[in-house]
C-alpha cells in the first residue's frame, strides 16, 4: 500500500513537472488566456446544443 507521504511526494513531483512544461510553452511564445467567470465558450455551446436527449419511458404494454 502507498504511504500518504509517498502520495504527497508524487503530487509535488507532478506539480513541478507541470510548471516546467508551462514555462517551456511560454518561453516558446505560447500565450495563455484567462476566461472571465461565466463566459460562454464554443465547446460549451456545442455540448449544450448537441447533447443527448432524455430516455423515453417505456409503458407496461411495451410501447414508447
Amino acid at each position: 500500500m502507498i504511504n500518504p507521504i509517498d502520495r504527497k511526494k508524487i503530487k509535488e513531483e507532478e506539480k513541478e513537472k507541470l510548471d516546467k512544461q508551462v514555462q517551456e510553452f511560454l518561453n516558446k511564445g505560447g500565450e495563455v488566456s484567462i476566461m472571465p467567470e461565466g463566459a460562454i465558450t464554443d465547446e460549451g455551446q456545442m455540448n449544450y446544443k448537441f447533447r443527448r436527449g432524455k430516455k423515453k419511458k417505456v409503458s407496461k404494454d411495451g410501447e414508447t
